[in-house]
């Protein structure tokens, strides 16, 4: 009777869910037919060039100012397209706290830009709202970067062109209490938290004082929308934040319309953009928490972009659904909750992986132990189906096949009985209890929706070994984020997802190396003294030596719990191609460059 309650109650939920969708969308997809899949892989493909950019000139390790030849600045020209129709609807679990505040935690990229682009293919930073930019180290070591904006950049809505103002307003933002972006101390330490350090010298033109070199700048903060989407200042400060945060005003080709809570969010194409005008005139970003709900939609041509967890890959490929990936573009990754600084008044040394000093040999054989007790390739091969491989780092992510990627570094080896001597020998022969939080997909920072699948595992075979985790399934966003930021994850082990393309100097040191920054999942005097070195180094050789020398330690000492490199699938409609890149994989990402198939 339940049984069929609960069925009933799916269907009934199923079908209130296509009403909407019906509503939702101009035109719906054709419905997919059970042809052989198309499985395209995602290469990263270059976003059309704007023209007439002038070549970022960069001038480093200079104390005597250089002359720089200037070439006319770009104008932003709107570009001339037919105009936009048909909607593009993407499903997703959940749009986080719905407050689209920078500083807090960004926004859809298809409504934001950052100020700088990242070549796809290249890796190369590109202009993009800034055109040109140089960076002139000073004698006394700090730092001048002076940026020059793309003249022609309208905000939505008729709030007028961006202008250097709104570029100091949009940065000096964070020092607001409650700037919980990941990345907000990156901001801060580029100009020093002084605003005076940001000079203005005119409607297009900036400078940032620098108080030291930071080499990550560009890599955390210039490229990423989520950290520097600039925002009008005037609009602002008539609205206030609150009512900005639910009626946002940006930059990108993409306006925002309407936003019901927990439901949808729709952004309206701008008829001319400066950079690219979608095809499609309207998006839906439609919140469908449960992920087999969302094959479901899909599979009725309701929906046409969706991220997919490889436990779900078999019945959408035998569904017939149109698949995508990127490429080997994460990493999973576990980590120990409270492993901090012995300063902090969190740190306790009754938590058996931490001891009273982290590298103590029993926390250290704890902490091995628990690796030891993994089966990654069984993992790789049996929850993800294969698309991915065993991580051979324990680094926050190292990039396969990187400059500071060691290839001796190999993945843990998979030994229950020496996990079970090594517990023995620590003191814990007859196991001890810990908390495992169990990441609900799309609830924040998790990069796809396997983590929580492979975490649940990893708990089953800490229980094959006489350990007792106790699952407890958790939202990322706010729970658990507000926890690290806090620093009070101690007893509690979980995993996220990592992009794979970021330097260990970027990447690493702002969420897992520095102590200073905001939202940390792991402290130690060692990563702090390496992260300082290759944050401030401007040699490339010397920073992906001292990286290399961390990530011996990091893999020494069982810092982490890595498991695999892991392919991203989404799943597209018969009539939409789009491609992800490892910067912009977000599905509500790079929907400016969305086309149609003609299917």
């Amino acid at each position: 009777m339940m049984g069929s309650v609960l069925r009933l109650g799916m269907m009934f939920l199923l079908l209130s869910l296509f009403t909407l969708l019906a509503c939702a969308r101009a035109a719906p997809t054709a419905t997919p037919t059970k042809a052989p899949t198309v499985a395209p892989v995602a290469t990263a493909t270059t976003a059309p060039v704007v023209a007439a950019t002038s070549t970022p000139v960069r001038i480093i390790a200079t104390p005597t100012p250089a002359a720089v030849a200037t070439a006319p600045r770009p104008t932003a020209t709107a570009v001339a397209k037919p105009k936009p129709s048909g909607t593009i609807v993407v499903l997703v679990p959940s749009l986080g706290t719905e407050r689209w505040i920078v500083r807090e935690q960004g926004a859809p990229p298809a409504m934001v830009e950052a100020l700088l682009g990242l070549d796809p293919v290249t890796k190369a930073t590109v202009p993009n709202l800034v055109t040109e930019w140089k960076t002139e180290l000073k004698p006394d070591g700090k730092v001048d970067w002076t940026l020059k904006l793309r003249k022609g950049v309208q905000f939505h809505k008729g709030w007028g062109e961006m202008t250097a103002e709104d570029i100091k307003f949009s940065l000096t933002e964070y020092l607001k209490p409650g700037s919980l972006n990941a990345r907000t101390s990156a901001v801060l330490d580029w100009f020093g938290k002084d605003p005076k350090n940001i000079e203005i010298l005119n409607d297009y033109e900036f400078v940032v004082h620098s108080p030291k070199v930071i080499v990550t700048i560009e890599e955390l903060v210039l490229v990423r929308s989520a950290v520097s989407g600039i925002f009008s200042k005037k609009y602002m400060e008539k609205v206030g934040e609150d009512v900005f945060a639910r009626d946002p005003v940006f930059t990108g080709p993409f306006e925002f319309v309407e936003g019901k809570r927990a439901q949808s969010l729709k952004l309206r194409a701008l008829g001319e953009h400066w950079r690219q005008v979608s095809e499609f005139a309207e998006v839906n970003i439609l919140v469908v928490p449960e992920e087999s709900s969302r094959v479901a939609v899909m599979r009725t041509g309701k929906g046409d972009l969706m991220d997919l967890s490889h436990s779900l890959l078999k019945e959408a490929r035998a569904a017939g659904l149109r698949l995508t990936q990127l490429k080997l573009s994460n990493a999973t990754e576990g980590f120990f909750g409270g492993m901090w600084l012995k300063s902090r008044p969190t740190y306790d040394p009754t938590i058996p992986w931490v001891g009273q000093d982290i590298l103590d040999p029993k926390p250290t054989m704890v902490r091995q132990a628990m690796n030891l007790a993994i089966d990654r390739q069984t993992i790789v091969e049996r929850l993800l189906l294969g698309e991915g491989e065993a991580s051979n780092s324990a680094g926050f992510a190292y990039t396969p096949g990187a400059a500071w990627t060691n290839p001796s570094w190999k993945p843990y080896a998979y030994d229950p009985k020496k996990a079970k001597e090594l517990l023995a020998q620590s003191g814990y022969s007859s196991g001890f209890e810990f908390g495992v939080w169990l990441l609900r997909p799309g609830t924040g920072q998790s990069a796809g929706p396997y983590e929580y699948d492979v975490t649940e595992a990893m708990a089953s075979y800490w229980e094959a070994i006489g350990l007792k985790p106790n699952r407890v399934p958790i939202e990322y966003r706010p729970s658990v984020r507000q926890k690290l930021i806090d620093r009070a994850t101690g007893g509690w082990v979980y995993m996220l997802g990592n992009p794979t393309d970021a330097a260990p100097w970027g990447q690493y040191c702002t969420l897992l190396g520095a102590s200073t920054t905001t939202i940390h999942h792991g402290e130690h005097p060692f990563i702090d003294d390496a992260c300082g070195k290759m944050i401030g180094e401007l040699d490339f050789k010397k920073r992906v030596a001292t990286a290399l020398e961390l990530g011996d330690w990091i893999n020494r000492n069982y810092f982490m719990l890595p498991i695999g490199f892991v392919n991203r699938i989404f799943v597209l409609s018969p009539g939409l191609d789009w491609s992800p890149t490892a910067l912009d994989s977000s599905v509500t990402s790079r929907l400016e460059y969305a086309k149609r198939t003609g299917k």
